[in-house]
């Protein structure tokens, strides 16, 4: 924040120099002013011997060339016109013009280098404050509990009234606000509209204790509904009056006409709830499953080759080559590496009984191949950096070259170590191209190792797809993963900052 502050504090001191001094040649602006005055001067004494204006006396001068005292003066400016100019063209061939030159221009340039770095900093501060907020906005109202843990896959619930049911005209629903448009007084049932996919259904927002809708039972095996309406939705409902007319409900109406049509009826035939379904729950398992899975394969060996390479390995070109294959794989598309995951991991992850297909083992060893030249990279890099004189003295002191790598090497290169575990999660939870191919697109209800899954970046890739993409809901898990990224970020910086050794007491 203090550089922040210091930056801007340079550029108002830039732009306030800039104003304050003007970078004027004084020379070059004398010999100007000179030449000026000379003109000047030339026309205000042709204008005292024709006894005109100045203008007028200037066209009177041009057709006057027998005047002598007219073509004295004439002769005379012409002379010192020609002497001024010829000062000033030597002057413009010195070093100290172009000196001046120089530094007025620079200065310039300075500024300029100031305003456009200073402005594309806050374009792009502002891009990003404008997709945060629109995600937050757009997202929240779909992040519920309910959305986070639940079903992705709609919920259907076929339900009557027992066998024998007799509705009762003397139940006490004083639990209720009776008085509510909302509220059915005849079932003891308060309703409410609840948006889904864009469209108004009837759900129940409250249900008395003495209402029969709590002894509603499943059609198929009479057994207790005990699930409970919330976040349920109504699809259709058949009730049959007191002179056993069938009337057919749907859902998709008014809250008033749904309690006039429900009140005619005295026995419920058949009625379709519906869970608004669309949870993220299995995205988000399988999403934690394959950092973990990715981590085990990847971060060992990652960290190990980073070890040879930065302590064991001699400058060869062998070592040359290795570190030049690194940087080019570290630049290979992500979709490529799912070509190869495809051709090759899904295969081997086949070998396990039950699996077909993409499964969490063919993305993980899939999202390995991608983390690798990172965490290699990275690692190294922070190896490099250990003063040598740490690994010298513990060599000096009797330690192995293996132990100084345990005990020295490893523990002050941990920060290192940390931001390329960082770097990774990320990278995994932000990968949706390479898993289409090694994992599949499909939106599991768990994490499971026989089957496709879909982490939380291809559920998003799956619902934007199609003639009517789901924004709020991309914009949910885009929260979740921002949430997430967020706080392992704060818990390894924590962990880094716990364990430095070089940190300031």
């Amino acid at each position: 924040m203090l550089r922040r502050i210091n930056y801007f504090s340079k550029l108002k001191s830039d732009l306030k120099n800039f104003n304050s001094l003007s970078f004027k040649d004084e020379k070059l602006e004398l010999l100007k002013s000179k030449k000026k005055n000379i003109k000047k001067e030339y026309y205000n004494n042709i204008a005292k011997l024709t006894n005109k204006p100045c203008k007028l006396s200037l066209f009177y001068s041009i057709f006057s060339k027998d005047n002598e005292e007219i073509n004295n003066l004439k002769n005379s400016y012409k002379v010192e016109k020609a002497n001024i100019q010829n000062d000033l063209d030597e002057y413009k061939k010195s070093f100290e013009y172009h000196k001046q030159r120089n530094l007025k221009f620079r200065s310039i340039k300075d500024l300029l280098r100031g305003f456009n770095s200073f402005f594309f900093a806050f374009l792009i501060v502002a891009l990003l404050v404008w997709i945060i907020v629109y995600i937050f906005a757009t997202g929240s109202g779909k992040l519920t509990l309910d959305k986070i843990f639940g079903n992705y896959k709609t919920e259907t619930y076929s339900l009557k009234t027992e066998n024998n049911f007799a509705l009762s005209d003397n139940l006490d629903f004083s639990d209720l606000d009776l008085s509510s448009p909302n509220v059915s007084k005849k079932w003891g049932v308060e309703f409410k509209l609840l948006s889904v996919n864009d469209k108004s259904y009837v759900a129940i927002s409250k249900v008395s204790e003495n209402s029969p809708f709590n002894y509603l039972v499943n059609i198929n095996n009479d057994e207790a509904f005990d699930r409970g309406f919330e976040g349920l939705y109504i699809s259709s409902m058949s009730v049959m009056d007191s002179n056993n007319y069938l009337n057919i409900i749907v859902g998709q109406t008014t809250v008033e006409n749904f309690i006039t049509e429900l009140d005619k009826g005295v026995e419920i035939v058949d009625s379709t709830f519906l869970g608004e379904g669309g949870g993220f729950r299995g995205s988000l398992l399988n999403t934690l499953a394959l950092i973990g899975l990715s981590l085990v394969f990847a971060f060992p060996l990652g960290v190990g080759a980073a070890i040879y390479l930065g302590v064991y390995a001699k400058e060869t070109k062998v070592t040359s080559i290795i570190r030049s294959l690194i940087d080019m794989i570290s630049g290979v598309p992500s979709i490529i590496f799912g070509l190869a995951g495809a051709l090759i991991f899904i295969p081997v992850a086949s070998l396990i009984p039950g699996t077909n297909g993409g499964n969490l083992l063919s993305g993980a060893l899939t999202m390995t191949m991608i983390l690798l030249p990172t965490i290699v990279k990275t690692v190294e890099e922070s190896i490099k950096v250990i003063p040598k004189s740490l690994t010298q003295a513990s060599l000096a002191l009797g330690a192995s070259k293996t132990e100084t790598v345990f005990k020295v090497v490893l523990p002050n290169s941990l920060p290192g170590i940390l931001t390329s575990l960082l770097l990774s999660i990320g990278r995994i939870i932000g990968e949706s191209a390479a898993l289409v191919f090694a994992m599949g697109t499909t939106i599991a209800e768990y994490a499971n190792m026989n089957g496709s899954n879909a982490t939380l970046a291809v559920h998003i890739w799956v619902i934007l797809g199609g003639d009517h993409p789901a924004y709020d809901n991309a914009c949910a898990i885009a929260i979740i993963i921002i949430i997430i990224v967020l706080i392992l970020t704060l818990l390894i910086k924590l962990i880094a900052f716990k364990m430095n050794k070089f940190k300031v007491r």
